[in-house]
């Protein structure tokens, strides 16, 4: 993963544990912790969770606004296309 800007970067990779079309994506992370990936039907939107399992080196805040960033982006992404 890399921001648009180039200033920041970092591998990630991982294996799938779970897949249930248009409802779940499990998967655990090449270190050993765990990420789900809900998507909640509401009719003309969906909502898309995302649980997982904090690393030890950063704050969970600042995780959470990682994972916030990606979710961001992609809804973006998805509503323009």
């Amino acid at each position: 993963m890399a921001s648009k800007e180039g200033n920041m970067s970092f591998d990630i990779g991982g294996t799938y544990t779970k897949v249930v079309a248009h409802k779940l994506i499990a998967y655990t992370l090449d270190d050993g912790r765990k990420v789900e990936v809900k998507l909640i039907d509401k009719g003309q939107k969906t909502i898309v969770e995302n649980i997982f399992e904090p690393e030890k080196m950063n704050l969970e805040d600042m995780q959470k606004s990682g994972w916030q960033a990606v979710l961001n982006n992609f809804k973006n992404y998805s509503e323009n296309q």
